[in-house]
């Protein structure tokens, strides 16, 4: 894809969320379906930006905020903290392959302690309590400063049956253990895992770049691990803190939701 077909693409994924917008406003009925479309159009939107904004990506950084808001809503209306907004029930595995990276590589400090404050199980686990339910958990509890919580969890994720099972996420329990027991050839060994199944499995829009990997290697260096970060597949500006950016809501959904701000 050449550069100017990402331009067209940009311009055609902000339109369509416009419409999302739109649609939600016109229709209760179908919120639970658009709220997650919504969900995808800024995160690709965001990664879209990687490739146009280079090598300051404050657009993407923003786009992924908007993404990440968006699951914190879902999750806030699911405990009743948004009255008389109803989508479907969120899950704590889907965050993992979904979100958590995304929070991580929007560079929010806010947004990563509200929206690990607020991700629960709310409902939606019932049958998927294995490698992705417990990992998330135990990065949970690393990020709220919970390291106890963070290793009960990284036990139940040693002996979840589908562990081996893990594709996209792959190396993030390694890279949690490593930070918990100071372990930067484990943290190394997480990421590297990561990286190779990227490399053998690298489709669409993502190939380019592994945000993955790219949001475990900031996660170790949120802890004052430094990482070998050589790999073509890391995208250095997401690594990058900038202090600078000024994020921008999700005022457009909550208008769309009727949610007054407060």
């Amino acid at each position: 894809m050449e550069i100017h077909s990402y331009e067209i693409d940009l311009l055609e994924t902000s339109n369509s969320i416009n419409y999302l917008l739109k649609k939600i406003k016109e229709n209760i009925a179908v919120k639970a379906n658009i709220i997650g479309l919504l969900w995808a159009n800024y995160q690709r939107l965001a990664t879209l930006n990687l490739f146009i904004v280079l090598p300051a990506p404050y657009n993407a950084k923003k786009n992924f905020y908007k993404s990440s808001k968006i699951t914190e809503l879902r999750f806030m209306a699911a405990k009743g903290l948004l009255p008389n907004v109803y989508i479907d029930k969120p899950t704590i595995w889907g965050t993992l392959y979904k979100t958590i990276g995304v929070v991580l590589l929007s560079d929010s400090v806010p947004l990563l302690y509200s929206f690990f404050e607020v991700i629960d199980d709310v409902g939606g686990d019932e049958v998927r309590k294995g490698y992705h339910y417990n990992t998330a958990y135990a990065i949970k509890y690393l990020v709220l400063g919970n390291r106890e919580k963070s290793r009960h969890y990284l036990e139940s994720v040693k002996k979840a049956p589908d562990r081996k099972k893990a594709k996209t996420e792959m190396g993030y329990s390694d890279v949690v253990e490593g930070i918990l027991d100071n372990n930067p050839e484990l943290i190394s060994l997480g990421i590297e895992k990561n990286l190779k199944y990227h490399h053998r499995c690298e489709t669409g829009i993502f190939k380019a770049f592994c945000l993955e990997a790219t949001a475990m290697v900031k996660l170790a260096k949120m802890y004052g691990f430094e990482v070998n970060t050589d790999s073509s597949y890391i995208h250095q500006g997401l690594l990058q803190h900038d202090p600078d950016i000024i994020f921008e809501d999700i005022d457009e959904v909550y208008e769309a939701l009727g949610i007054i701000k407060t």
